[in-house]
């Protein structure tokens, strides 16, 4: 019947560990360990997870880590000792070992390109791009198609102190426990895919977004320098690969640097918080002095006086100062041929020379210079012409929040 088998002193969850040949037997020469033994000695997926720092590049505690899911872990498979007599044959022997090979380069494969994920996260995430509500959704998604597969869900290839016997009946043979092993691994590879296309779509948004803003206010490459093609990050499905998409993605990150500076750059930004009222538009009016048309050459907005005044975009400030019936006025070149005008102020925060951000505080609303009360008078020039800042003002309104 082959040798017989005897353990000594062997706990439960154990692995047998004597051999004892009967003494009819003549003794076999010693027989190096088997490949498969070896192979699941060296398969490590030791707390290999779909949360956590893999997916957000950082410490467990962040948002991503519970809405992408629980941690899939795998024991350390250790200590496998397979009854020499029952082994499978050479022939099937040779195939488990091709699979766990197969098996092992996948791991590594996905170890490399969760790490490149990450760092590509940490990137998006410091441009204010937050691909996990989208991956979460696409990964629920991707559960769904694979809870309506034949499949049992993974679970732990081996319990803390269990060993795999290939000729114990009460244990799963080793080609099944490869087969949970290989569908652990295709659900780690699939959601590592749901969160680079999160990230594909996300970094696509925001590049729309920005370059949608120029077009807005009829700016083109003459007018402003956008650096070099819009990339379309839609591509044929199946058609590029995982390389491709991470190249793709990058891109974009770099292409989204160029759009914020020069969308920062423009007066798109509210020169007041809240809420406030238009009390008078750009254009013909009659004049609230005289009594006859006049043109007026900007846009007043009621607030009380203090009200803080917010630079409509970044740039450098060319007058700060009283100026005749403009009352307290501060002046900002914001480069590409525009200026901002903030006039009425009750005060002024800045200094000529000044280099400021968007959004920055320069002044306070009042009621300076020819002024019938407290009120923000807001012009806008481009191209050394005054012009109506009534469209840049929609835009300002429309993208509120996401420049």
């Amino acid at each position: 019947m082959g040798a017989a088998v005897r353990q000594t002193g062997a706990k439960r969850g154990e692995a047998l560990t004597h051999f004892v040949a009967p003494p009819a037997v003549a003794p076999r020469k010693p027989r190096r360990r088997h490949a498969v033994t070896a192979a699941f000695g060296t398969l490590l997926l030791t707390a290999v997870c779909v949360s956590g720092a893999w997916l957000t590049g950082g410490e467990g505690d962040s948002p991503a880590s519970t809405q992408l899911g629980e941690p899939i872990a795998f024991a350390t498979l250790r200590g496998l000792q397979p009854a020499t007599p029952t082994m499978p044959e050479a022939p099937a022997r040779q195939a488990i070992e091709r699979r766990l090979d197969e098996l092992r380069r996948q791991q590594e494969e996905l170890t490399t390109r969760q790490a490149r994920l990450n760092a590509v996260l940490t990137e998006a995430k410091a441009r204010g791009i937050d691909p996990a509500p989208l991956a979460d959704d696409l990964r629920q998604a991707l559960s769904a198609r694979l809870s309506s597969r034949p499949v049992a869900a993974p679970r732990p290839i081996l319990a803390k102190g269990e060993a795999l016997s290939l000729q114990a009946p009460a244990r799963t043979p080793a080609s099944a426990r490869a087969d949970e092993l290989d569908l652990a691994l295709q659900v780690l590879a699939q959601t590592q895919d749901a969160l680079l296309s999160a990230l594909e779509q996300t970094t696509e948004d925001r590049l729309e977004t920005l370059a949608s803003i120029p077009e807005e206010l009829g700016l083109r490459a003459p007018d402003i320098s956008l650096g070099g093609p819009f990339i379309d990050l839609r591509g044929v499905e199946g058609g590029m690969t995982t390389e491709d998409r991470f190249e793709i993605v990058e891109a974009g990150l770099g292409q989204i640097d160029e759009l914020e500076e020069i969308v920062a750059a423009l007066p798109v930004r509210l020169p007041l918080k809240g809420r406030f009222a238009q009390t008078s538009a750009y254009g013909k009016r009659v004049d609230p002095f005289l009594g006859r048309p006049a043109m007026h050459t900007g846009i007043d907005f009621a607030a009380p006086s203090g009200t803080a005044v917010h630079a409509a975009g970044s740039g450098t400030v060319r007058f700060a100062a009283w100026n005749g019936g403009y009352g307290r006025m501060v002046e900002i070149d914001h480069g590409n041929g525009h200026r901002t005008r903030y006039a009425h102020l009750s005060s002024i925060n800045v200094t000529k020379g000044d280099k400021i951000g968007a959004g920055d505080i320069i002044g306070a609303v009042g009621t300076s210079g020819r002024s019938t009360g407290p009120h923000l008078h807001y012009e806008l020039m481009r191209d050394g012409r005054r012009r109506d800042p009534s469209a840049y003002v929609k835009v300002a309104r429309a993208f509120a929040g996401r420049i």
